[in-house]
């Protein structure tokens, strides 16, 4: 029968005939019993609810029949989710069985008829058999399937009992032949397969008129299914009790209310609750905020899923732990349901995606500010689709296409914009085969049809498998710049004033590689003379590099071919072998005939841009990932003059203050009238250093302000940055824990005076015992009194260790230093412990200093002293050895107390200085003194804190001793 906590029958495997199931289940079990046995059954029931033991008895009850019948009973609890609610009766007729042993024992007194007793005892299911007192086997009602007679008749009975056995099995016939009474045991028997049956063995025994025992009566019955049940639902319940704790989820039970019923360990640790904390509370306000960080109301969408599980089988939403912690978690919920088909509660099982949901928003606020550097850029951007629609765009190349600069280009064909289609198809290919171009001249007409040249620098954009998914370019304007070179090439007198005279450097090459010609900025920008130059092929001015002799030949070979090179980035090589970054543009010079003759080249020096184009990358990105590390980390900016008016605040600080640039900080961020006397910002500008206070806002919240100067060009201060980060919940948090810290002191030491009370009461009647009648007293009695009396020292120095606990952790202790000789401190806590280390078989070596002289609280220092070489005693073997000696390093004195115990694992470190921090010996085979409240490691660090010292363990491992140090200033 599966019974519940009110002793209701909810499940039945027999049932009676002439009975239904329904009859029975959800009725009182007491309805079966005999009302004589109502009161011990109910007894023995709730205490195994109690103490969650299996309990056996045997008790009168309503047989199947309605007759009135014995029954052996075991009743087993049942745990489920950790909590004991139902118990199963495991429940055996034995009335039969009842009915032969009174008649067996009125058999003694009274004569039987012998075919009446073989009818009775060869048809109950249980084995009897008698032996001699040799253990011979003489008679047996049943033998076990494969055996004979013949064989087991004279036998001995251990042919048949496991060898592992046979002691437990002897010495219960000793006990029955030494006591005359019923012994009772269950053992393991052979069949004839040796396979290995459950038996419960009654043995009794058989008396002559004499009342001298002459043989045994052995009454078995096979458990061997009962156990292999038990067992099974044992396995079965270890299972699911490892498989729910040890899931890697949340798993949660909550009734149609919404309170707790069960949360595994998982959820116990992820949420910082444990199941004491959360069973019967409701999920809203425990680890369901109210409303969401969104303003979505979290309590009415919990009702709507309570209520209708089904329709939200998957839902993500806001969580937070005990401390606090904002978490997102996804949630799958599945119904409950009772016998009606009622819903009854929800189970859910959560998933962490609170990193997912971060790195959704870091993103969010990433491409914002990559869309901000775009707009700000004052270079035209443009980013298309491989068949060219715009997908982005920014105001500069607005302009640059004759737009107005707040129109929405995206979806515009960007081909619309060439002033030839075949040469964005060359430009196509190009970028196709390279991947980038950089420098290419595009011929292009605004949006009124006027023609422009544009200088682009572009790159094919790939999604992970490789295809190609949108080309990006940034555009320079440089259409006066080819109307200047026009004019040029239109008036040959003046551009030969301006050769001789231009600020680049220009070459005419020959068509064998020849320097023709060059001005003065060819000498300037390469080292050499005009005469040196002449006299050179233009191959020996470029660098050996990627982009210098190799590049110079592919454009060579265009200029041979007639085609113009325009702008065109390599590096050439200095009459110093330094390398220079230089812009080539070379127009080739026909002959009447169109052949080239010569060619006019024209180089720009590019190192300058170079190393601004890479320092403006550099300071890019460096300004990028500040930005970037500091949203992502919450923090709030902006910039204040030193007319206290606000010059900046980023998207944040708006969004917490609102968009007030231009006016008072005091008057929009706490509604002052008049400056605060500490700001920050104005500090900083007077100081030239990095200021930080702490102030509430207008919006009720407290801020952690750090304000720093920002120089102006010419070395003025008018200017601070802000970074401000929300502190309330910080706030919040350290004044509860303030509050629960001192309600925690309070209540120790109002429970440690409660405890002295009583404790003195024993210690002094205690004493008064031993002393008033010790000559009255037997030595047993005396040894009692004296186990009392160590009990109450014990207890006296566990109520004192709280008490100091207690002073320590409020912070009123206060040191009385004088100056001592520690050595002569520590050689005096020897001599007290000597009695006690001889006990034990110690040796303790001392290596002090003559002289240690110090201030300290000798009072506090020779508790912490005490404590530590009584635990090197308590926890080292017998014929150990404690080696203490002292060594002056700089400012500190160090103490080491070293002994060959046995010793600390890593884990076991962890823990030994926490308060209660015991770590439990006892019954592990350590030859050691197990007894200590582990508070006394505590108080021993929090004592050498006070003193402005250090208190620390180090250990190899088990069995290889530990050494404490202990450091000491020695002001």
């Amino acid at each position: 029968m599966l019974v519940n906590r009110d002793h209701i029958i909810e499940y039945l495997n027999h049932i009676p005939e002439g009975k239904t199931r329904d009859e029975i289940i959800g009725t009182s079990i007491y309805n079966y019993f005999q009302p004589d046995y109502h009161k011990l059954y109910r007894k023995f029931i709730d205490k195994v609810f109690e103490t969650g033991q299996p309990k056996k008895t045997i008790v009168q009850a309503i047989g199947l029949k309605d007759n009135i019948a014995w029954y052996e009973t075991i009743i087993i609890p049942i745990s489920i989710e950790g909590k004991i609610n139902k118990v199963i009766f495991n429940i055996r007729d034995i009335t039969v069985r009842r009915n032969i042993e009174t008649a067996l024992k009125t058999a003694q007194d009274e004569i039987i008829h012998k075919d009446m007793l073989d009818l009775l005892i060869n048809n109950i299911p249980d084995i009897i058999f008698i032996t001699d007192l040799e253990g011979k086997i003489k008679y047996i009602n049943h033998l076990l399937p494969g055996y004979s007679e013949n064989n087991v008749i004279g036998s001995h009975i251990y042919n048949y009992i496991p060898i592992e056995y046979q002691p437990h099995h002897e010495k219960m016939i000793k006990e029955c032949m030494k006591t005359g009474e019923i012994q009772k045991n269950i053992v393991q028997v052979y069949d004839l397969s040796n396979k290995l049956l459950w038996f419960e063995t009654r043995v009794i025994p058989i008396k002559r008129d004499t009342h001298e025992i002459e043989s045994l009566l052995f009454i078995t019955t096979d458990i061997t299914k009962k156990i292999e049940v038990e067992k099974n639902l044992k396995d079965s319940e270890e299972k699911y009790r490892e498989l729910v704790n040890n899931a890697n989820s949340i798993i949660i039970k909550l009734n149609r209310d919404g309170d707790f019923l069960f949360i595994n360990e998982y959820g116990e640790e992820f949420f910082g609750f444990s199941q004491d904390e959360l069973i019967g509370c409701n999920v809203i306000g425990t680890i369901v905020p109210k409303t969401e960080s969104s303003g979505r109301d979290l309590e009415s969408l919990i009702s709507v899923i309570l209520s209708n599980p089904d329709e939200y089988k998957y839902i993500e939403n806001e969580n937070i732990t005990k401390s606090g912690k904002t978490v997102w978690v996804s949630w799958a919920n599945k119904a409950l349901y009772d016998k009606e088909g009622k819903i009854i509660g929800v189970l859910t099982v959560g998933t962490d995606i609170t990193e997912k949901k971060e790195a959704e928003q870091g993103l969010k606020i990433s491409e914002e500010k990559y869309r901000n550097i775009i707009k700000n850029l004052h270079l035209g951007y443009l980013n298309v689709t491989t068949e060219g629609k715009i997908l982005i765009h920014n105001p500069t190349f607005n302009k640059i296409a004759g737009f107005d600069s707040n129109k929405d280009l995206v979806g515009l064909n960007m081909p619309d914009l060439w002033q030839n289609p075949e040469d964005r198809k060359k430009y196509l290919d190009q970028l196709k085969k390279q991947g980038c171009v950089y420098n290419y001249i595009i011929y292009g007409r605004k949006i009124n049809g006027e023609k422009i040249i544009l200088l682009a620098n572009s790159q094919l954009l790939k999604n992970d498998i490789g295809d190609a998914i949108s080309i990006e370019s940034t555009f320079i304007d440089i259409t006066e710049k080819h109307k200047l070179e026009q004019k040029l090439r239109e008036s040959e007198e003046n551009y030969r004033n301006l050769y001789e005279e231009a600020p680049n450097a220009y070459f005419s090459i020959s068509i064998d590689k020849s320097i023709l010609r060059c001005n003065k900025a060819a000498e300037k920008l390469l080292g050499y003379t005009k005469e040196e130059l002449l006299s050179m092929k233009v191959f020996d001015l470029y660098a050996d590099t990627e982009y210098g002799f190799s590049k110079a030949k592919e454009l060579f070979q265009k200029f041979s071919k007639g085609e113009l090179i325009q702008d065109e980035e390599f590096q050439m090589k200095r009459k110093d072998d330094k390398h220079i970054w230089i812009s080539l543009s070379v127009k080739p010079i026909l002959d009447q005939e169109g052949n080239i003759i010569e060619s006019l080249s024209m180089v720009i020096d590019m190192n300058e841009r170079k190393r601004a184009e890479e320092a403006l990358k550099s300071e890019r990105d460096k300004l990028k990932a500040m930005i970037d590390g500091l949203t992502s980390a919450g923090l709030s900016i902006d910039i204040i003059g030193d007319d206290y008016k606000v010059q900046y605040m980023n998207d944040l600080m708006k969004e917490r203050f609102g968009d007030f640039i231009g006016k008072l900080c005091y008057e929009n961020y706490i509604g002052a009238t008049e400056p605060c006397e500490d700001c920050p910002a104005m500090k900083s500008i007077k100081t030239n250093t990095i200021e930080r206070v702490e102030q509430s806002a207008v919006d009720k919240r407290n801020y952690e302000i750090f304000s720093a100067p920002i120089p102006n060009p010419d070395g003025t201060i008018s200017k601070a940055i802000e970074l401000v980060i929300d502190i309330t919940e910080r706030k919040k948090a350290e004044q509860e824990l303030i509050l629960l810290s001192q309600l925690k002191s309070e209540l120790l030491t109002r429970y440690s005076h409660e405890l002295k009370t009583p404790l003195m009461s024993i210690k002094g009647f205690t004493n008064l015992l031993s002393i008033k009648f010790q000559d009255t007293l037997h030595d047993e009695e005396l040894s009692l009194i004296g186990e009392i009396t160590k009990g109450c020292h014990r207890l006296e120095t566990l109520v004192r260790n709280i008490l100091d606990t207690a002073d320590l952790d409020s912070g009123t202790v206060e040191l009385e230093l004088t100056k001592n000789d520690l050595s002569s401190v520590i050689r005096s806590c020897v001599e007290q412990l000597e009695g006690f280390a001889n006990s034990r078989d110690h040796t303790i070596n001392l290596k002090l200093h003559e002289e240690l002289l110090i201030s300290f609280d000798i009072k506090q220092i020779v508790q912490v002293v005490n404590n530590i070489i009584t635990n090197a005693i308590k926890f080292t073997p017998p014929q150990g050895r404690i080696t203490i000696q002292s060594e002056i390093k700089e400012d500190f004195i160090t103490i080491s107390i070293r002994d060959t115990g046995i010793g600390f694992t890593n884990e076991e470190t962890q823990i030994l200085f926490k308060r209660f921090g015991k770590i439990e010996r006892f019954g592990q085979g350590f030859d050691i003194i197990t007894e200590g409240s582990g508070l006394g490691l505590y108080l021993s660090r929090k004592i050498v804190e006070l003193h402005g010292g250090e208190l620390w363990v180090e250990s190899e491992g088990r069995n290889k001793g530990s050494t404490f140090y202990i450091t000491l200033p020695l002001l």
